[in-house]
């Protein structure tokens, strides 16, 4: 009876097989149910990754990113949303190209650049040559060039780990614990958060002139420093005269009222127009309109 033996083998494999997919099945419900649904619990999980040195790898749209499992904005975007901020530079340079702003292949430069989704994505995109990225945090900066390597841009992308105010120096950042990308020179931003690094502190202009980088090149500048913003543009000096485009995220919250004047009036003595992007509005308000904004906004200024 051997045919009617392999016969009953294979029945037994077969059964055994799904058997096996079954309960890999369940086990994925119950862990999606008991973890990846339960926002605490994930995060715990997610944190002790963290504090074992590893990290999480993800392949989205805007490309490949390895991330710090515990950070709980981009990196958790990223992995579970498959995304940060898309369409984001295909909408500044539509409008840019609308006015006569914007021509294909300068040079993008990221302030604040956190771990690199932002360069990679302008990059990836096609609209820009290279990029100059600055970023302070120890942490994010390795990440940020791990990052850049991996999608193969680092020919074409120059990372500088420091941050940019008004005068050179050192400064004190301000660590947020679970978000990674919102460490502060300016304030606490969390009621929680203790650790502080120091960073070495260059003004934007010296920086990039010893770049070699110069404001004819530069096509588009995105600034996101966590209410520092005031301090880095206070530090582009001259450059500001060649009216480079500059996206902003404006946060006023975070400015003091004389900080706030300063800032809209050395955007005033140069630019003309704003754009607020995440307001639903497309047409162009003029730059004194950054005076009436009174919430966290996406300002191209041109």
């Amino acid at each position: 009876m051997p045919g009617a033996g392999q016969a009953a083998l294979t029945h037994f494999t077969d059964l055994k097989a799904r058997y096996s997919r079954w309960r890999r099945g369940l086990k994925r419900r119950v862990i999606e149910r008991a973890v990846l649904r339960k926002p605490a619990v994930r995060d715990v999980v997610l944190a002790q990754l963290s504090e074992r040195g590893h990290l999480l790898y993800c392949e989205v749209p805007q490309g490949c990113f390895f991330v710090d499992p515990a950070d709980q904005s981009v990196g958790r975007d990223l992995l579970l949303k498959g995304g940060w901020d898309a369409g984001l530079f295909d909408t500044v340079t539509d409008l840019l190209a609308r006015a006569g702003r914007f021509r294909q292949g300068g040079t993008f430069v990221n302030i604040g650049a956190n771990i690199g989704v932002q360069v990679v994505s302008a990059l990836k995109g096609g609209h820009f040559a290279r990029a100059v990225a600055f970023e302070p945090e120890p942490g994010n900066a390795a990440l940020l060039e791990r990052n850049v390597a991996l999608n193969g841009f680092e020919d074409r992308v120059t990372i500088r780990r420091t941050a940019l105010g008004e005068a050179a120096g050192r400064g004190e950042l301000r660590l947020h614990p679970r978000n990674k990308g919102a460490h502060s020179l300016s304030l606490w931003p969390s009621v929680d958060g203790r650790e502080v690094v120091s960073v070495p502190v260059e003004r934007a202009d010296a920086a990039l002139s010893e770049l070699g980088v110069t404001p004819a090149e530069v096509t588009l500048m995105l600034i996101d420093v966590e209410g520092f913003e005031p301090q880095v543009v206070a530090g582009l000096g001259d450059w500001l005269a060649q009216r480079i485009p500059l996206l902003i995220e404006f946060a006023p919250q975070r400015y003091t009222s004389e900080q706030r004047d300063a800032f809209v009036a050395r955007l005033s003595a140069h630019y003309t127009q704003c754009h607020a992007l995440n307001t639903g509005e497309t047409a162009p308000r003029g730059i004194a309109a950054l005076a009436s904004i009174d919430r966290f906004t996406d300002v191209l200024i041109d």
